[in-house]
């Protein structure tokens, strides 16, 4: 499986600070490479929130280093509760008196065709494939808990959970079997409310390799208004390059062995052999 990654974020037009952070990387080559992708989302309106989706990362990054060094690459479901609530913790110690520190945090890990997810908060995981977008993450807010219940909202558009907040959190897991071909892309609420799920089917329809993507959906954000700022990664899946080598020849023997018959038919056809 080859794999082809990118993150990319933006301040956009309306906000000073931009308080999301990315992290896309390949951490283990080989014919099963082993990556992450993260996007966290500072808490808006909190002092700490560009200070909280920074440590949220640098916790991923650091503690996926110590995965790699003592256990080798078995990325599963524990690991993504371990990453989301060791950086709960990083990002809570941040916090002081009324200053409340707080971010969401979304992360895949991905090895060779499977993928597992980890979520806290309403940053979203999408997978895009045969030019359908489908959302995998739920939000973990008090609209979309009291919609999917049925009972009356109370709380407006607050978030349930976020990485730092409270006591303990409990992350949503999320597993699922990637095809060649498909883009996994994970994003902040900055790209899903300032734009809809055709036109981001569009422009990955569109769309070079990874960053292209991210270049092309920070475009569509801002042209949407930019209200908030931007996180997006993207990752790009294709055919494993030995199965690809392998069907090439297989297929340029199949051309010559054609073009031979071929050229024995005509030849006793017309009587010249």
């Amino acid at each position: 499986m080859t794999l082809d990654l990118a993150g990319r974020t933006h301040v956009g037009l309306k906000r000073s600070e931009n308080q999301d952070e990315v992290f896309a990387q390949v951490l283990s080559p080989g014919e099963r490479p082993f990556a992450c992708l993260a996007v966290a989302d500072g808490m808006g309106g909190h002092e700490k929130g560009r200070e909280a989706s920074q440590v949220a990362i640098k916790t991923i990054r650091d503690r996926l280093t110590r995965f790699l060094r003592s256990e080798g690459v078995h990325p599963n479901e524990e690991w993504c509760l371990t990453l989301e609530k060791e950086a709960h913790k990083s990002v809570g110690a941040l916090s002081s008196g009324k200053e409340v520190a707080g971010t969401t945090l979304t992360l895949a890990l991905l090895f060779g065709a499977e993928c597992v997810i980890g979520h806290v908060g309403d940053s979203r995981a999408y997978c895009f494939r045969k030019g359908k977008l489908d959302q995998i993450t739920e939000d973990q807010t008090w609209e979309e808990y009291a919609r999917k219940n049925e009972i009356e909202n109370t709380y407006g558009k607050a978030l349930r959970q976020a990485v730092g907040v409270g006591g303990a959190i409990v992350p949503e897991t999320y597993r699922l079997e990637l095809l060649p071909d498909d883009w996994l892309i994970l994003c902040s609420d900055g790209l899903y409310k300032m734009a809809d799920i055709t036109q981001v089917e569009s422009e990955l329809s569109r769309s070079q390799g990874a960053s292209d993507a991210c270049e092309r959906l920070v475009t569509l954000a801002l042209a949407g208004g930019g209200k908030d700022n931007v996180a997006i990664c993207v990752a790009r899946f294709g055919e494993p390059p030995a199965i690809k080598k392998k069907f090439d020849s297989v297929l340029a023997l199949a051309i010559v062995a054609a073009l031979i018959i071929a050229l024995l038919l005509f030849f006793a056809l017309t009587g010249k052999i």
